[in-house]
């Protein structure tokens, strides 16, 4: 690698780690639904300079860090965001995410315990100490629901706050990345869901999911 990359990668990780730590302490003012789709935009921004930055685009990374910014401070300029609490935890979780499919079906698990105990998701979890994210999509789908085999690649990375809701009161991060899975054997919910089901792509939008989940889905569609 050469200096001039070595630099580049140096400033887009100075950057990104701005727009992070900013967006974790800002909240939207009001409920505008056109406010709200330029937040998701520096939410889209921060996830797409992760995953540039996985895939070695650097020229695409760093433009993607500084719009991330540049929109946090044109909100901000605006008065559309304010500060969300004084000293929110900043704590940022890595995760991977599986998405198994059957033709217009998604296989779906029910939270059986906290956090956001009752909502729907896709098979997920923390990555471990020393894992890539691919190692933990493939450790998480065998633990959650039996014989699935998941892509080494990522369909793509996301990331989303948990917090300031009844369910989770502390403010916390997310970074994962989605994986494509496949069933290759038995399958049966863990003890960690209270139901196991292959629910249709359109009626997923009328499910209650995992905040995490509904970031994964718009992502990829499912919920217009």
């Amino acid at each position: 690698m050469s200096e001039t990359d070595q630099r580049l990668i140096a400033e887009t990780e100075k950057w990104l780690q701005k727009a992070k730590d900013k967006r974790s302490l800002i909240s939207l003012n009001d409920s505008n639904s056109k406010h709200e789709e330029m937040l998701q935009n520096i939410d889209n921004y921060i996830s797409d300079c992760q995953h540039f930055l996985d895939k070695s685009m650097l020229i695409e990374a760093f433009e993607a860090a500084i719009w991330a910014w540049a929109w946090i401070e044109i909100m901000e300029r605006l008065g559309i965001v304010g500060k969300e609490a004084e000293n929110p935890p900043k704590t940022i979780h890595e995760t991977s995410a599986i998405i198994i499919e059957d033709g217009d079906k998604v296989l779906m698990i029910k939270r059986g315990n906290n956090p956001e105990k009752g909502t729907w998701a896709i098979p997920g979890g923390h990555v471990d100490e020393g894992e890539t994210y691919s190692e933990a999509a493939q450790r998480e789908a065998q633990e959650e629901v039996g014989d699935i085999e998941t892509e080494k690649e990522p369909i793509f990375g996301f990331n989303h706050k948990q917090g300031s809701e009844k369910r989770m009161p502390m403010i916390h991060w997310h970074y994962g990345k989605l994986f494509r899975g496949k069933v290759v054997g038995k399958i049966s919910a863990s003890s960690d869901a209270s139901e196991m089901e292959w629910i249709n792509k359109n009626e997923i939008k009328n499910l209650e999911l995992a905040k995490w989940a509904q970031t994964v889905f718009e992502k990829l569609g499912y919920l217009d």
